[in-house]
């Protein structure tokens, strides 16, 4: 049995994690399609 004291972090982290990543692919997509566009 998993204590919650230690869910608890590992969900916030994983969230952060995720919301961290789809900020740098969508940043990098943007990149890419701005430069096409030209």
């Amino acid at each position: 049995m998993i204590p919650k004291m230690w869910e608890l972090p590992q969900i916030t982290i994983l969230r952060t994690n995720s919301k961290t990543v789809g900020t740098h692919t969508f940043r990098k997509f943007f990149l890419i399609f701005s430069t096409n566009s030209r």
